[in-house]
């Protein structure tokens, strides 16, 4: 059985890390297309609106349309890891929150059937028991690595958990097109996602637990609050955007400093 470790979330500066292949803070709020900041960009399919969120715009995904945002393809390396804000609004249904996949080739990080997180790589599914409670939003994550399994990540109302699945699953590497809310069959979307997703961002490697726990804070507690204002924490970006990192802080005062006063006199 997987092991699922509670852990309190706590709430700290986060570096973006270099490794980031795609940042969508998804706040556009107008328009059929869904900019990265680096100049990548992706276009509505199906029914994708805007619509607005507790955390400004963010993308809505009807039921009676299939819907998705589509990027371009890319070759992706073996190991990768998302994060993701979202909100399901049905149950019984495979819903694709992030998919870079074509057929049986590629990687697919969806809500499963039975309403849990999931991560399709080529033909396996890597399945969990951390559920995506309809009407809720839920900051999600998985950082998968080639061969040995995937740690996949909620953060909601009840806290955060966290949850290891070992695979021996071989990712092949292909050039298949990235989406938000589905993947691609023939350029339409499959398994696509019903409800909101508020943020989506993917990374050509493994993340550390401490890195992905970071990002999850910072999309829950303000959707990268210091980019659009709406969130008194800080987000130091380090070059991943174009964006150098500012100079370190000076160091603290020192403690235990003597001071002389005039008019005092010493002891001794």
């Amino acid at each position: 059985m997987p092991l699922i470790k509670p852990l309190r979330a706590v709430s700290r500066p986060v570096r973006m890390p270099s490794k980031c292949r795609l940042y969508a803070p998804l706040n556009e709020g107008a328009g059929v297309t869904v900019a990265d900041p680096r100049g990548w960009s992706g276009g509505f399919v199906g029914g994708t609106s805007w619509a607005s969120g507790p955390w400004g715009p963010e993308l809505d995904f009807p039921l009676a349309v299939a819907s998705g945002v589509l990027f371009g393809a890319y070759l992706g390396p073996e190991n990768v890891s998302v994060v993701a804000l979202a909100q399901a609004v049905d149950s019984g249904t495979a819903r694709t929150l992030v998919g870079k996949r074509v057929g049986l080739n590629g990687w697919q990080f969806f809500r499963n059937t039975t309403g849990n997180l999931a991560l399709r790589v080529m033909s396996s599914n890597l399945s969990t028991s951390l559920p995506l409670p309809i009407g809720q939003y839920v900051a999600v994550g998985v950082s998968f690595t080639n061969g040995q399994g995937a740690t996949f990540y909620a953060l909601g109302a009840s806290g955060l958990s966290v949850q290891t699945v070992l695979s021996p699953v071989i990712h092949v590497p292909g050039t298949e097109p990235l989406w938000i809310g589905a993947y691609d069959n023939n350029g339409q979307p499959a398994n696509p996602w019903v409800g909101r997703i508020g943020a989506a961002m993917v990374f050509d490697g493994v993340l550390a637990e401490g890195v992905m726990v970071d990002l999850l804070n910072d999309v829950w507690s303000g959707r990268f609050g210091a980019i659009r204002g709406n969130s008194p924490r800080r987000v130091v970006y380090a070059g991943a955007l174009g964006v150098p990192a500012p100079p370190p802080p000076p160091p603290p005062a020192p403690r235990n400093v003597v001071r002389w006063f005039p008019g005092l006199r010493r002891a001794g």
